[in-house]
């Protein structure tokens, strides 16, 4: 279940997001304008909470930070994974670099108080929030756009952590150093290269087998009574293992 923010600013996404067949409903969230419940890391229910604001509302928290001030760490410390979108479409003017935003087919500068934001200053405003805090920003420029952000997010972690697995078919660097421990281990090696492992996982892999051979004969329960890794990802690996 979505629950959206019964208050005026957020109450109106209901409607939207039951056109796009998700389960929402109107709800006093303390923090946060939408929040559901997702599967972490081994199948533990984690609480997820998305922040929505406009350009307009960015380019005001730079001289009244009611967002950073309080609406951040309120996001922060009530969901474990929390996101902030940012809606609209901006651009920097081409000969001065002010900040702008569409308006009846032309691009207007925004003001603040008396003067004009450079486009920058918005931006290195909104970096300043991502990496200081980690909270990861979101861009939207049309409001079918946000919906769209919403249910991407609610099905991902509706499907499960363990069931997301295209980082690990990227490019992947050999495992034969690593900086907090010196050259790696054959088991480590072999472990970083299994499915769902990677290079972070393959360390508390190594850790549990003292050898190549009691981890690619070990049982699915005994890899999934490993830290983080979890009961899908175990069977995986014994699959790939016993080359099934």
């Amino acid at each position: 279940m979505i629950l959206v923010d019964d208050r005026t600013g957020s109450k109106h996404l209901v409607a939207p997001l039951e056109k796009l067949q998700l389960p929402a409903t109107l709800a006093r969230l303390q923090f946060g304008d939408v929040a559901f419940a997702g599967l972490g890391p081994g199948g533990d229910s984690v609480k997820c909470g998305i922040e929505i604001k406009s350009i307009r509302e960015m380019v005001d928290d730079l001289t009244n930070p009611r967002f950073s001030g309080h609406q951040l760490p309120g996001l922060l410390n009530t969901y474990d994974y929390s996101w902030l979108l940012v809606e609209g479409a901006a651009r920097a003017n081409p000969y001065n670099g002010r900040l702008e935003v569409p308006r009846a087919r032309n691009w207007v500068t925004v003001k603040l108080g008396s003067g004009y934001i450079p486009y920058s200053v918005l931006w290195a405003h909104l970096h300043t929030l991502s990496i200081k805090t980690g909270l990861p920003i979101i861009r939207t420029y049309l409001r079918t756009e946000t919906y769209a952000q919403i249910k991407t997010l609610y099905r991902w972690w509706e499907k499960g952590w363990e069931a997301h697995m295209s980082h690990d078919r990227t490019y992947k660097r050999p495992v034969r150093y690593v900086a907090d421990m010196g050259p790696a281990s054959l088991v480590r090696r072999m472990a970083a290269e299994l499915p769902g492992i990677g290079q972070v996982r393959s360390a508390v892999v190594d850790a549990a087998f003292p050898s190549v051979f009691h981890m690619v004969s070990a049982p699915v329960e005994e890899w999934a009574a490993i830290e983080g890794i979890g009961k899908d990802t175990a069977k995986k690996v014994v699959a790939e293992l016993e080359g099934r």
